[in-house]
């Protein structure tokens, strides 16, 4: 796997319990891993999409309470190497807050957060899927990756 760093304004992700390395700096989430699936296509929409338009639709699904101020992307190593990727040092899909892969079979693209605890707690991460990052028309169904309008990420598993 390698590594893009992203220095980007983006929404709160919960911290998750399992091992994230998120820092809070005045106000600002540092750190944030982004993992795309290793069974994933190569798909350089989808980082666009990480870079513009996931990190509103997550400020705004989170209430505006936060950003992140820093995000790494751990990109799929049989992609096509570009020079601004880095090699990951301790940044891995399993131990990722976000990841982007498969849908899920209750859900299909829509987003959510895996949590083993109560409404409200921590998750584990949050998913999105390709498709969810890449397909425009799935807007008019779970809202804006832009806006994060209507839908929003499911932060209850049920």
């Amino acid at each position: 796997m390698v590594l893009l760093f992203l220095p980007v304004r983006l929404g709160q992700v919960a911290q998750a319990k399992w091992g994230t390395m998120v820092k809070l700096n005045n106000g600002g989430f540092e750190d944030i891993v982004i993992a795309i699936s290793p069974t994933e296509l190569e798909d350089h929409k989808i980082v666009d999409n990480i870079k513009v338009k996931a990190s509103n639709y997550l400020f705004y699904a989170t209430n505006q309470r936060f950003y992140f101020k820093t995000v790494k992307v751990v990109i799929p190593s049989t992609w096509t190497t570009k020079p601004e990727y880095k090699r990951v040092s301790k940044e891995f899909y399993e131990k990722a807050d976000v990841i982007v892969a498969d849908p899920s079979l209750k859900y299909g693209d829509e987003p959510y957060s895996l949590q083993y605890g109560g409404c409200g707690e921590m998750g584990r991460y949050i998913h999105f899927t390709s498709n969810f990052m890449t397909n425009d028309s799935l807007q008019d169904i779970y809202g804006s990756r832009g806006k994060g309008e209507g839908g929003g990420v499911k932060n209850c598993l049920t």
